[in-house]
């Protein structure tokens, strides 16, 4: 399944030209919701959990190795 996000559509592939860059935007999709649409359900857990005492963009000090697996690809080495 991997093998095939890359092909191109012609090809019957989902033509993504760079899985890392296409991550890192969806990432970058879920923050901007978490900052333009606090009062979601999960924005108020993410709130709860990660940061409850300041903003989303303050660096969070206590990363888990879920929050690096989505920021780096399940195959980060920590």
């Amino acid at each position: 399944a991997w093998d095939r996000m890359t092909v191109p559509k012609e090809f019957d592939g989902l033509g993504f030209r760079n899985l890392h860059l296409f991550n890192m935007a969806m990432v970058a999709k879920q923050g901007w919701k978490l900052m333009t649409q606090p009062e979601t359900l999960v924005a108020r857990i993410y709130k709860a959990r990660y940061y409850p005492n300041s903003l989303f963009l303050i660096p969070i000090l206590v990363v888990t190795r879920a929050m690096l697996g989505v920021a780096y690809g399940s195959h980060a080495k920590y």
